[in-house]
């Protein structure tokens, strides 16, 4: 039996003998803090100063929020989405929020609520009634609105109590908060203090009963609606736990306890369910970056709460939920910006917050290396200024639960004495799920958020996927320049016909119909990229600082003519402490005997230059090349594949043979205007199309919403044999780029690599890199001395003379007197000749 399952049958029965033995009573406030923590959290307020800092913050912003009159609370009441107009005898009911409701008025209830929790917390730690008021106020409001607003169920599997058709958003905006003002201000409530009721304009006893039927009710609507086997269950559990939590009835309130924990419904995961997909150290969950963080983060918050309540130890049991927190680093560009794979962002609200409560989740369960790792990364925050202790974060007006006080009550304030250790990112990651691989090149003595290289590969199949083929991202000069589709408005059309498929990244498409299977998530299935050789592999050291690659593979299974083949490698040349570039090599083939494969790439910019030998080349207006799939039909799981009919401003070369130099001019980058030069090698017959793809929201301003430029190469017959070559470099745009010519290497009518000559300072470089088709190939070529047996190998010359020889994948490598053998049990090999 796997450890895991073992500590599952663990947790079933710490959960059952804990239910047995009848000790789950409450005393309340009991959530987020018992009434033992509040002189820690004042000795903590008192001795540091970040934490007195955000008690003063959090206090100030909230006695904005606590009107001591009466006309006052009635205006702030009144203003909440209830049918005030309609006279019904009774307190009114809440408006329903179908979509299309006005975020403004949904915002309004939202930030009541956030303000409700606020004044209830410091209820909790003041004891000041102005504060209990507030809050009580706002439940009483809430509480008799829900109760008199009808829940209908005819929208299976979605509907909720105010929002008919989007129970999902309302669990979290709404939902999850009202036990948090409940369980704050119960003892004030229950010594009989009265609340005021807009509707009568007058006191009135609060309604035990009322606020019980509202828990109950909140609480089922998680098992009763939703979808399982994605993210929804866990954006709905903390709704399902702090409603449970706020239910008076201990059997009631265990067997939702239950659901949370271990017990499935048709329409709920439980949290042993969701672990399942964390079964290594540095797992993180199947689905695209902004869910997945979610998932993590909300799972290690609830799972704080019950270890901080209940002897469960669910730190413990599952303590790679907490480990996923320090994977997302690893996958940052230099910038700190994020690949953008999926239904992703770009860019990320800082983490610290959720650090805090992973770092007090390690202290419940005394876990010592995580108390280390989480202790060392807020210190480093700290240090580094990117993380401001003595700040409280604001109200949230995102679909997110609220919890902002924690960040005041739960932060640890001992952080340990042990000296901060800086992060080293690893020269290469994997994301396995999403089948992806990403390489960096950090190894420079200047800024490397400046002359840091990194790139992305990779594609798969799962929710919030993009059905993309092998995808690419490449980062240059501060910026991801090479970019991938980003999203729109889930319901729009450009985001499912064209951001979610192929035409949108950076990849091949053959016979102008790569597509997707309709059986998998939205009709986006199709097959995970795969890993063929990488060096260095996934967090491994590398053998040497300047150079790494990796080849994947591609089945286009579900092509909608005929299923085609793709391999691509991508590596990183660092040239010396601020140059370097990429090297990509696709090759593409099809049993079709009118095939063609067209290389599409995306780079961040305001306009492409393309020259061909020193001269322009001539383009003419081509608006019906990509037009074909828009004649496709389009269903929930049919798209119209490839989706480049959304690509504007089509203009077209004549085949060229004798290479091109693409430039992408990112000139609106104001203070470093960025050029990304693509060198598409000679040697392959090639059509260039310029064209213009709609924007990606995702990227920095002015790009956010501008139209991306791109180059698709079109290629007529197989393009294995002899595959796409594209070299890039990115360099500021007033400089002139390193590399001065790149040339084919090929062997009887196969490709075996690529030339590259450059100019870095006095230092003349020529570099041979090798690139062969099966692992253990052979090549010799006597007129230069070079034989190579092996996938993937560079040969570097400095003014003529041998620097570096580097097997990446490979046997034996010589080049004229010197030779480089691969050791046995090894794949790769480095020796510096300097």
């Amino acid at each position: 039996m796997s450890t895991f399952y073992k500590q599952c049958g663990i947790l079933l029965l710490v959960i059952t003998t804990v239910f047995a033995n009848n000790v789950l009573a409450i005393d309340r406030p009991s959530i987020w803090v018992t009434a033992a923590d509040k002189p820690v959290i004042f000795n903590k307020i008192m001795n540091n100063e970040w934490a007195k800092k955000r008690f003063v913050q959090l206090q100030n912003r909230t006695a904005k929020k606590a009107p001591k009159l009466n006309r006052d609370r009635k205006k702030s009441l009144s203003q909440f989405p209830l049918d005030w107009d309609k006279d019904t005898g009774k307190f009114p009911a809440f408006i329903k929020q179908a979509r299309g409701y006005p975020k403004e008025s949904r915002n309004i209830l939202q930030s009541a609520l956030q303000d409700g929790v606020d004044c209830g917390v410091l209820y909790y730690l003041t004891s000041d009634n102005q504060y209990a008021k507030c809050a009580a106020d706002i439940l009483h409001t809430v509480v008799q609105g829900l109760n008199n607003t009808e829940l209908d169920t005819s929208l299976k599997g979605r509907y909720g109590w105010i929002m008919p058709d989007d129970h999902l958003l309302e669990s979290r905006i709404y939902a999850a908060q009202i036990p948090i003002i409940y369980d704050f201000v119960y003892n004030y409530l229950k010594a009989g203090n009265d609340v005021y009721d807009v509707y009568l304009d007058d006191y009135v006893e609060f309604d035990f009963a009322a606020a019980q039927t509202v828990f109950k009710t909140y609480a089922q609507l998680t098992l009763d609606v939703g979808l399982i086997n994605n993210n929804w269950p866990v954006l709905e559990s903390p709704s399902l736990v702090h409603n449970a939590l706020a239910i008076d009835d201990e059997n009631i309130r265990n067997k939702y306890l239950s659901y949370y924990l271990f017990e499935e419904t048709k329409y709920q995961d439980s949290l042993t369910k969701v672990a399942k997909s964390y079964v290594n150290a540095g797992d993180i969950w199947p689905e695209s970056l902004n869910y997945s963080m979610t998932v993590a983060n909300w799972s290690l918050y609830l799972m704080t709460i019950l270890d901080r309540i209940y002897p469960l130890e669910l730190g413990n049991k599952f303590p790679n939920i907490a480990s996923a927190l320090l994977t997302y680093k690893q996958l940052q560009f230099p910038n700190n910006e994020y690949p953008s794979f999926g239904d992703g962002d770009r860019r990320y609200k800082s983490s610290y917050p959720d650090l805090e409560i992973a770092y007090l989740s390690a202290t419940l369960n005394k876990n010592q290396m995580l108390i280390d790792v989480f202790a060392n990364e807020l210190k480093a925050g700290v240090k580094s200024k990117t993380y401001k202790r003595d700040k409280i974060s604001h109200t949230y007006g995102s679909a997110s639960i609220y919890h902002s006080p924690l960040e005041l009550l739960w932060a640890v304030a001992d952080l340990g004495d042990k000296p901060v250790t800086e992060f080293v990112a690893p020269r290469t990651v994997d994301i396995p799920f999403a089948g992806i691989f990403i390489q960096r090149n950090l190894e420079t003595l200047r800024n490397k958020k400046y002359n840091g290289l990194m790139a992305m590969i990779g594609g798969a199949s799962y929710v919030h996927g993009h059905a993309s083929g092998i995808d690419m991202e490449l980062y240059g000069r501060g910026h991801v320049l090479g970019i991938n589709a980003g999203k729109a408005d889930y319901s729009a059309d450009v985001h499912k016909n064209y951001h979610r498929i192929f035409a949108a990244h950076n990849t091949v498409i053959s016979n102008g119909a790569s597509a997707s299977s309709g059986k998998d998530w939205v009709g986006l299935g199709m097959n995970k990229v795969q890993k063929e050789a990488m060096e260095p592999e996934p967090r491994q050291p590398a053998v040497s600082q300047n150079y790494s690659f990796v080849t994947a593979s591609f089945h286009d299974e579900f092509n909608l003519l005929k299923e085609a083949h793709h391999q691509r490698t991508t590596a990183l040349i660092r040239l010396g402490d601020t140059d370097g570039y990429y090297i990509d090599i696709f090759r593409a083939k099809s049993d079709t005997p009118e095939q063609y494969h067209d290389y599409l790439y995306h780079n961040k910019g305001d306009e492409i230059i393309v020259n061909n030998q020193g001269q322009a080349v001539s383009f003419k207006d081509d608006i019906q090349r990509f037009s074909a799939s828009k004649k496709l039909s389009s269903t929930r799981t049919e798209h119209q594949h490839p989706g480049w009919h959304f690509f504007t401003d089509i203009k077209t070369s004549s085949v060229i043979s004798n290479g091109l130099d693409v430039q992408f001019k990112a000139n609106a980058l104001k203070k470093d205007p960025v050029t990304m030069h693509a060198f598409v090698v000679e040697g392959l017959d090639v059509s260039i199309s310029k064209a213009l793809s709609p924007n990606n929201k995702s990227e920095n301003k002015p790009y956010n919403t501008k139209p991306i430029p791109l180059m698709v190469l079109r290629h007529q017959g197989d393009a294995w044999v002899n595959p796409f070559a594209v070299v890039y470099e990115p360099k500021e745009s007033q400089k002139k780029p390193t590399i001065r010519s790149v040339e084919r290497i090929m062997d009887k009518g196969e490709f075996k690599g690529l030339q590259v000559h450059a100019q870095v300072g006095k230092r003349k470089i020529e570099q041979f890199i090798l690139i062969q088709e099966e692992l253990n190939e052979r090549y010799l070529n006597p007129n230069l001395g070079i034989e190579f047996t092996g996938h993937f190998a560079v040969i570097t010359l400095e003014n003529g003379q041998l620097a570096e020889l580097y097997i990446g994948q490979g046997n034996q490598l010589t080049y004229q007197d010197d030779t480089l053998n691969v050791s046995d049990g090894k794949k790769a090999a480095y020796k510096d000749f300097e």
